[in-house]
């Protein structure tokens, strides 16, 4: 038999010492080729292998002559320089307006009577899906915002389409001929109360994504739930104190 087949890692064996033409490659790499291709970070479009990758502990990531191409840094900035202004800008509108009425439906369904609802259950969950898709997007594909100011104004937009299509629900739906100083406290004061909540939960992103630029790790909200609780905080706040006001009314 002179096809050689690779069992034997005798250097009597080597391919060069064999006959032209009797050598044949082990089939498994060319599927380990195969996979490897499939399994190439610039293919993730989150990084999870990328931050996940040997190359991002400490005394490798920090020393002379690490690897490049192989960690989450590098990853982020390869996948940044392909994000266009245009992807970019449709990425924040697209979160930014779907945020209000996400959060309009998830009001709808925590919706119940009572005080512990109103000041509890409607706060929270209306402040968490305001910037929900906007904190998926910063902690799952950060290369597509440039500057934190696109992550305050996405923020700002959630929470004013928000109020607009509670606004309008209040006025012409649930509220028979309301009083022009109902309509105009709707306007004025809930848009505020809704626009500074999720600014203030926005500043947690904020800090995330630009810690992650800076430090070239992957960004993580852990320090962004304090914000989010002083959102829901102000939030809680205002409905009691309308509450109490209305009551004692």
């Amino acid at each position: 038999m002179n096809e050689w087949i690779p069992t034997d890692h005798g250097f009597e064996n080597e391919p060069q010492l064999k006959q032209p033409g009797s050598f044949r490659a082990d089939s498994t790499e060319q599927e380990a080729a195969e996979r490897l291709r499939d399994e190439r970070t610039a293919d993730d479009p989150t990084g999870r292998a990328a931050s996940q990758s040997v190359h991002e502990e400490v005394h490798t990531l920090y020393s002379v002559g690490a690897p490049k191409g192989t960690s989450w840094g590098a990853w982020e900035t390869a996948m940044r320089a392909g994000v266009t202004f245009e992807k970019s800008a449709l990425a924040i509108v697209l979160v930014a307006l779907l945020g209000g009425p996400f959060a309009i439906i998830g009001a709808f369904l925590a919706n119940v009577e009572g005080l512990l609802s109103t000041v509890v259950f409607g706060p929270t969950v209306e402040e968490v899906l305001k910037i929900g898709l906007l904190a998926i997007l910063v902690e799952t594909r950060p290369y597509l915002l440039s500057s934190s100011l696109q992550i305050r104004f996405a923020a700002f937009l959630s929470a004013f389409t928000f109020a607009a299509v509670e606004n309008l629900l209040y006025i012409h739906v649930y509220i028979a001929d309301p009083p022009d100083s109902l309509v105009l406290w709707r306007w004025t004061v809930c848009v505020a109360l809704h626009v500074a909540a999720t600014s203030i939960a926005a500043q947690g992103l904020v800090r995330a994504w630009t810690r992650s630029r800076e430090t070239q790790k992957r960004p993580t909200l852990d320090h962004a739930y304090a914000w989010l609780f002083y959102a829901i905080l102000l939030h809680a706040a205002y409905n009691f104190a309308v509450t109490v006001w209305e009551l004692g009314g």
